[in-house]
């Protein structure tokens, strides 16, 4: 890396994304083709529905998960499952075209988490299963693998939303960003907003006007053969381009293509253009790690900015059945527009609040994933796998598969789920 280190600094690139696209190109010229890893984690809230009749996760033909009746919601023992070509659940059905290259993990169960707010989210506890959910105890499992996939690239990880869910250890939250103005802005250097400024329509300046004099100089600095893959990231920052203005145009018309439930756009529309520059991140070398997180808040009407008629408790199960194809097509779209490049990708995706033990957003220390694995290291093939295990083994088992390895993640756990790898 000191070579492409020196390079870099000699032309003076002043935006991440300009950055990520040298240091892959001078990779290339300098032979280093070692296969990046990449990888998605999504705290995508509330409970999830467990009833295939309510659009649930549970795949058809499979019993859903039972808990017993006893205040604490428990797994009830005997209910082992390990199936491969399942039929695709309702709740995961955007990314059903992915559906051979990932599992579902059931009767995960959160341990070493305590003080969680009532029914209303695991926060910090979802991705660090540790310490008090109310605050950061303990390395979340997106930094713990961004500290080995994210040494060479301009940016550790991208996180996106907010509420209390990333840490980089113990005492030390970090925020997500949340409008794609301040986003954007991350991506090229401050030319579009601040993170605390007011959103502004998802793009008004075109992305290669914002990075001109950085791709002045990068070319300048590039070798014939560079120059031309050059080109290869310019279509991809012209293809983003499009999209967001396609966007822009979507929800500025009545009647949109967003069912009519979901009323309020504007969140929706800020998370999707946050997903799509993501997917430009990744594919432009900025970043290895991107961290989602939505309805973790603790708040008892965590979704209210997507749609102001949510309830929690009433007309839950059609809201969320409505809700997914949306929030499930940001990632599979992101896989789409990777390519080849999804090769490289893992996409692990948890509940916020658990596993609903009714038809409310109320959930309890039942968890579930949905891993999509592109590499191949796990065992997938439209898998469902239900396993009473803590979820911090999942979390230990990706970490090896990701190349950070540990025997126990944050210290909790029995170890790795040797039956999911490959």
């Amino acid at each position: 890396m000191t070579s492409r280190r020196t390079f870099l600094a000699r032309i003076g690139l002043a935006s991440p994304l300009a950055l990520g696209i040298g240091n892959t190109l001078i990779g290339r010229a300098l032979g280093q083709t070692n296969r990046r890893k990449m990888a998605l984690f999504f705290v995508h809230g509330e409970a999830w529905i467990r009833y295939q009749a309510d659009g649930g996760y549970t795949p058809p033909g499979i019993t859903p998960l039972a808990m017993a009746d006893d205040g604490g919601h428990r797994a009830l023992p005997g209910q082992d499952v390990d199936q491969t070509n399942v039929q695709w659940p309702e709740f995961f059905g955007a990314l059903a075209p992915f559906r051979d290259k990932s599992v579902i993990v059931d009767s995960l169960y959160m341990s070493g988490v305590s003080t969680q707010n009532s029914l209303h989210g695991w926060k910090y506890g979802a991705l660090s299963v540790t310490g008090a959910a109310e605050s950061p105890s303990g390395i979340s499992i997106d930094q713990h693998v961004a500290g080995v996939l994210g040494r060479d690239t301009p940016i550790k990880s991208l996180l996106i939303g907010g509420g209390p869910t990333f840490a980089s250890g113990p005492g030390a939250s970090l925020s997500g960003l949340v409008t794609s103005s301040a986003f954007y802005a991350r991506l090229v250097g401050g030319g579009a907003g601040s993170a605390t400024g007011a959103p502004r329509t998802v793009l008004g300046t075109r992305l290669m006007d914002l990075l001109r004099e950085d791709l002045r100089r990068l070319d300048r600095g590039l070798a014939a053969e560079e120059k031309a893959r050059l080109g290869e990231y310019l279509s991809s920052m012209e293809s983003f381009q499009k999209k967001e203005q396609g966007l822009a145009a979507q929800f500025q018309q009545p009647g949109c293509s967003v069912p009519a439930v979901l009323a309020s756009t504007g969140t929706i529309a800020q998370y999707q253009a946050n997903f799509r520059m993501a997917t430009l991140a990744l594919k432009c070398g900025v970043t290895n790690v991107i961290g989602v997180t939505m309805g973790n808040t603790g708040s008892h009407d965590d979704f209210r900015s997507f749609d102001a008629k949510y309830q929690g408790h009433v007309g839950y199960t059609p809201w969320m059945r409505a809700f997914a194809p949306i929030s499930m097509g940001w990632v599979a779209e992101m896989l789409r527009d990777l390519g080849p490049l999804a090769a490289n990708m893992t996409v692990t995706i948890v509940p916020a609040n658990g596993i609903a033990h009714g038809s409310i957003h109320h959930g309890n220390s039942n968890m579930a994933a949905l891993v999509y694995d592109g590499s191949g290291a796990l065992r997938t093939g439209a898998r469902f796998l239900r396993t009473r295990r803590p979820l911090a083994d999942l979390y230990t088992t990706l970490a090896q598969t990701l190349g950070a390895p540990v025997e126990k993640f944050n210290g909790g756990g029995t170890g790795r789920i040797n039956e999911l790898l490959a």
